[in-house]
């Protein structure tokens, strides 16, 4: 048991491999789709620090420095395993003190972050809503026709791998009147949905139409639907939630606090 006199320190990781057993728990306690998670895989765009206390490791977080966030240093990912929660306060403070993060953008679902977002980051602004699928699936009949872009080995392989995206259109007619994909990037099983109709053919019921498409495609990979969308697109957020989805988190960005 730890006592009083508990020491806190943060030790950089020497890379993402580092933080693995760490990450892994995080996703599992997760259970939706984590936006950042493939930035942990690009060269230099993260550096990562180990939290201890008395020495033994607590937890993890993560700092994007490369990428849309170069030259911002942006905290993304703190966790603490469940042993240690009662001092996430402390240990946020060993890391604050080495990362030099000046930002936060974070999912406000994630254990241990978004209870502390009001405390670290009281200023901010939510910039995606994050949905998950209730796993509900309809037989909807349209006169449109969803056909994939990409070969189906394509989309196979770039789902095992955890990267890219795979297109696809729907038809009336023989005419294009709308364009939709599955980004695979994500933490498996996990995977992205976007769509969008030609603004003369929208309200028509092509969108649910393609969105259901969309989910059974993913499904049929071994994936798991999920999708996030700008807070301000109303016309998305019902149609997400007409093919079954329901919002689970946000993405809010803000300056983080110098000292906590």
């Amino acid at each position: 048991m730890l006592m009083s006199s508990t020491t806190f320190t943060a030790t950089a990781a020497t890379d993402a491999a580092g933080i693995h057993p760490l990450r892994e728990k995080f996703r599992e306690e997760m259970g939706v789709q984590i936006v950042h998670d493939s930035i942990h895989r690009r060269d230099g765009w993260t550096r990562s620090w180990l939290l201890h206390a008395n020495g033994k490791v607590a937890g993890f977080g993560s700092v994007a420095v490369d990428g849309p966030w170069k030259g911002r240093p942006t905290l993304f990912e703190f966790f603490v395993g469940s042993r240690y929660r009662e001092f996430e306060a402390p240990l946020f403070a060993a890391f604050r003190k080495v990362c030099r993060a000046r930002a936060i953008e974070a999912q406000t679902n994630m254990p241990c972050l978004a209870r502390r977002l009001p405390e670290w980051a009281p200023v901010t602004i939510t910039e995606k809503i994050v949905y998950r699928d209730l796993g509900r699936s309809r037989r909807l009949r349209s006169r449109a026709v969803v056909k994939s872009i990409d070969a189906p080995k394509q989309a196979r392989t770039k789902f095992r791998a955890g990267d890219g995206l795979s297109e696809w259109k729907l038809e009336l007619e023989g005419k294009e009147i709308g364009r939709g994909g599955i980004g695979y990037h994500y933490n498996r099983p996990y995977c992205d949905l976007f769509l969008e109709i030609d603004p003369e053919w929208r309200r028509q019921g092509f969108g649910a139409y393609f969105c259901e498409a969309l989910k059974q495609a993913c499904r049929r990979l071994g994936g798991v639907p999920a999708a996030r969308i700008d807070p301000e697109n109303e016309a998305s957020r019902a149609l997400l939630k007409r093919t079954g989805f329901v919002p689970c988190g946000e993405i809010v960005t803000g300056p983080l606090l110098m000292s906590v």
